[in-house]
């Protein structure tokens, strides 16, 4: 099976084997503000680094977290992202609580 993100997943559980690494954004600043100026080939650049391993921490409280997955990114892309600091922190928040807002 293959996520957008396009790396391989495990056929039993759809885990991602291999991910993007976090390097792939080489400039983490200037991809906040193109995603607050709404370029939307930023966010793709966002999702494909960081999908990967939202995907496992969603998958580890719900168990069907694809949408989850796409809801985390759509705030991100509503969001006011000039406030963040830490844009991993951001996104690993952002996916517990709304899987935790599901499970409610």
């Amino acid at each position: 099976m293959r996520h957008r993100f396009g790396s391989e997943t495990n056929a039993r559980d759809s885990t991602p084997i291999v991910a993007p690494t976090v390097a792939a954004l080489a400039n983490r600043d200037d991809i906040l503000q193109r995603i607050e100026n709404g370029d939307e080939s930023a966010l793709g650049e966002l999702y494909d680094c960081y999908a990967p391993n939202l995907y496992r921490v969603l998958l580890a409280i719900l168990h069907s977290p694809e949408d989850a997955l796409q809801e985390v990114f759509l705030r991100v892309a509503k969001g006011r992202m000039k406030q963040v600091r830490d844009v991993r922190t951001y996104l690993h928040t952002c996916a517990r609580h709304l899987a935790l807002d599901i499970l409610r």
